[in-house]
């Protein structure tokens, strides 16, 4: 009998809804998904309405701050408890949103899990040439899968990613 392949899925869950967190949805709702993998949700989204995306005024960091501390220290817990093969991250390519999501990538690399990162947006090119994205930016799609939404998104992320390691997903699962 052969054992499940175990995947940590890392997704923004609604709310706020907004493409990412109805796809992420979409997949932890998937009885295919749960039918042919082991697999754990957790919610890595830091803002819990669409007022506060983009928000960065003191109470609203405190706030985002103690939902990214809680979503760390819940992703370390399941690295150590659940010993995923994988991880499939929502990932944010770029600004903020970035550098909020490279530590988890980086947690779960350190746990020696294959990263699969799937791409809702572009916007990489744009910041791979300042120094801490691209050291950053390096370290998290390093022998990682990356899943686009189409190949034409490819020379945003051309700099960082290998094209041998992209996946076509058209906007959907």
């Amino acid at each position: 009998m052969s054992m499940k392949e175990r995947i940590l899925f890392l997704l923004p869950l609604p709310p706020p809804l907004h493409g990412a967190s109805s796809v992420s949805e979409s997949i932890m709702n998937s009885e295919r998904i749960n039918a042919s993998f082991h697999c754990r949700y957790t919610n890595i989204a830091t803002s819990r309405d669409c007022r506060e995306i983009g928000v960065f005024h003191p109470r609203s960091i405190m706030h985002k701050l103690m939902r990214f501390l809680t979503a760390l220290i819940i992703v370390f817990r399941q690295l150590v408890v659940f010993r995923p093969h994988k991880c499939y991250m929502a990932i944010t390519c770029h600004g903020p949103g970035f550098l909020k999501d490279a530590p988890f990538a980086l947690l779960a690399r350190a746990f020696g899990c294959k990263l699969i990162l799937h791409h809702h947006n572009k916007g990489m090119q744009g910041c791979s040439h300042h120094l801490l994205y691209r050291i950053l930016l390096k370290a998290v799609y390093r022998n990682a899968t990356v899943i686009l939404l189409s190949p034409r998104l490819y020379d945003d992320v051309a700099d960082i990613v290998d094209k041998k390691s992209i996946r076509i997903c058209p906007n959907g699962i």
